[in-house]
């Protein structure tokens, strides 16, 4: 991932769309109608790799290099936890945003041509992410429903990027600024949830694709598989 923009107008308008329909289905829909109010937190593991046609090309130059063979895309493992509110409009729909604290990054390793010496590389940054999720909801059992999620996530960019290469006993660290610390993504996933006590357990999958630049004119882009486990308490 190198320097380089684009806040994604059609990102924007995309997100007002979201809050524009969700602000209108919460106006329109009696207060009696509303089934609870859910607040919890949760943690997942977040597998995280970089994707994108800036970031193919860097992976294709390196490979390029007489020096290096073997070069891979990987993956790299973080955690992922924060809070929620469930609004439920209605008992097959409700509306989640979400605050979250993350470790969002990737990974990517080689060997050095004519040695043993393997080479990893790992990208990282700590974010703040803010799903806004729309939830429709499919009754299962008397006490365990399955569910979708999908909706954007604004990301603030907390402090630096670091760069850490490390290989024959050798480690490398670089850091720098993002040109943009605010950035789009869209989030879309499934879960499960069961009745426990006063609340209910939840377990869920999600993926996540940011959707603009961190660096300008560099369209690399973070993608992260999260896998979740959460307790919301009934209000």
């Amino acid at each position: 991932m190198r320097k380089g923009t684009s806040p994604g107008s059609r990102i924007v308008r995309y997100s007002a769309i979201v809050l524009a329909v969700v602000l209108v289905m919460a106006a329109a829909t009696p207060l009696g109608a509303q089934e609870n109010i859910r607040m919890g937190g949760k943690l997942a593991l977040n597998i995280g790799w970089l994707g994108g046609s800036d970031w193919d090309d860097q992976l294709d130059a390196l490979a390029d290099d007489p020096n290096v063979e073997n070069v891979s895309n990987e993956t790299r493992i973080g955690v992922l936890g924060g809070g929620f509110i469930e609004i439920t409009i209605n008992p097959n729909f409700a509306v989640q945003p979400e605050l979250l604290f993350a470790n969002v990054g990737g990974a990517y390793s080689y060997d050095v041509t004519g040695t043993t010496v393997n080479v990893d590389g790992t990208i990282r940054a700590t974010a703040l992410k803010a799903p806004l999720l729309l939830k429709p909801k499919l009754p299962v059992s008397e006490d365990g429903e399955l569910y979708a999620l999908v909706g954007p996530t604004a990301i603030i960019i907390l402090g630096e990027v670091h760069y850490t290469e490390s290989g024959g006993g050798i480690s490398v660290s670089s850091s720098q600024d993002p040109d943009n610390r605010f950035v789009l993504s869209a989030t879309v996933g499934a879960g499960y949830a069961h009745a426990a006590g006063p609340g209910a357990l939840q377990l869920e999958a999600r993926y996540n694709r940011t959707l603009t630049d961190i660096f300008e004119n560099d369209n690399s882009r973070i993608n992260s598989l999260n896998m979740f486990v959460g307790y919301g308490f009934d209000l």
